[in-house]
């Protein structure tokens, strides 16, 4: 094959895909929703406000939608949200120890721990909880160390 037949090959291959991906999106953009919405296998009611925020061009809110989802499920099931960060992964049975003296000390039912890995800590944990992660409880090496006078 010629070198210029085998770049007009190469050019009609592309325009071809070009054409099709044109055709694709020129099918309403409730298909690719509905498309989405039928590979993670969401429920209807869920698929159907994923429709509207594509028709309302408000998919971009998603995140604060669902973010806000898991604030209000969260009251509703009593859950406390605590993040916890440390130097080094922590053993199961503390996490468990953990989550239970958050529970005791919040009064929720549930308690979720999110783990974080925070190098500047030295040693010792933080717990984040509450509205906003407005309450701390520091137990690390860092904060005991600012808290020495003349250091």
């Amino acid at each position: 094959m010629s070198e210029a037949m085998e770049t007009l090959n190469w050019n009609s291959i592309k325009i071809a895909r070009k054409k099709q991906y044109i055709i694709q999106f020129r099918d309403p953009p409730f298909n690719l929703a509905d498309e989405i919405s039928r590979s993670l296998g969401l429920q209807p009611h869920v698929a159907n406000f994923v429709n509207i925020l594509v028709d309302m061009k408000r998919v971009d809110l998603i995140k604060e939608i669902a973010a806000e989802f898991k604030l209000i499920a969260n009251r509703l099931s009593e859950t406390e949200v605590a993040t916890v960060a440390s130097v080094v992964e922590l053993e199961p049975q503390h996490l468990a120890e953990i989550a239970k003296r958050v529970q005791k000390l919040t009064g929720a039912k549930n308690v979720k721990l999110k783990t974080v890995i925070d190098k500047s800590l030295l040693a010792g944990i933080t717990i984040r909880y509450g509205n906003f992660s407005s309450k701390l409880i520091d137990l690390s090496v860092k904060k005991q160390l600012d808290d020495v006078p003349g250091l």
